[in-house]
């Protein structure tokens, strides 16, 4: 006769409802959480550093300018060729710095040191988030400046949070003695870098 077979009992399957444990839920936090700490302040990081770079680097471009300025030759009265020539102090433009990136015409008739700006080389449009100016204590041509002094100043105020405190970056540039070049006065100076 034939084999003998035994019904074997059903096991119980679990059924699993949609809720998790607290432990599956802890899990799940740290796994998201722990990324995130790491990447969040590194983010942050990184945006306040992408906001103040314009700053130095225009002031290097402008800084550059003005050098050229000083070093070009310069057609005076008669044909007569003059070199060690210096614009006017161009004033702060824009006059008040903005949070976001915004389009400047350095070279606008309303605007102060608009001249200044447009001997510099500074006709076009730029997009800024910072305030920028040139102070030359001398103007005109044959500009000597004493040992230890600046022959310009140039400068840049933001105000990155938009809450009225400035950030402010300078940078001097003087003639060096013995050889007469234009050279950089110290280091890059900066006040509340980020506010």
């Amino acid at each position: 006769m034939g084999a003998r077979y035994r019904s074997l009992p059903k096991t119980r399957r679990r059924v699993r409802t949609s809720g998790r444990t607290l432990f599956e839920r802890s899990v799940i936090f740290a796994l998201i959480a722990v990324p995130l700490a790491v990447i969040i302040p590194s983010f942050i990081k990184n945006l306040r550093t992408s906001r103040i770079a314009e700053a130095p680097s225009m002031l290097e471009e402008i800084a550059g300018a003005a050098q050229s300025y000083y070093e070009a030759r310069h057609e005076g009265l008669e044909g007569t060729s003059r070199t060690r020539c210096l614009p006017e102090s161009t004033g702060l433009h824009p006059e008040q710095p903005s949070a976001e990136r915004r389009e400047v015409l350095f070279v606008d008739e309303t605007s102060p040191g608009s001249a200044s700006w447009a001997a510099l080389g500074f006709g076009e449009a730029r997009t800024l988030r910072y305030s920028y100016e040139v102070i030359f204590p001398t103007s005109g041509c044959d500009v000597r400046v004493q040992e230890g002094r600046p022959l310009f100043t140039v400068r840049a105020e933001g105000d990155l949070d938009g809450d009225g405190t400035r950030s402010v970056f300078e940078r001097s540039v003087t003639i060096e003695a013995e050889s007469g070049e234009v050279v950089p006065m110290g280091i890059l100076y900066v006040t509340r870098r980020t506010e």
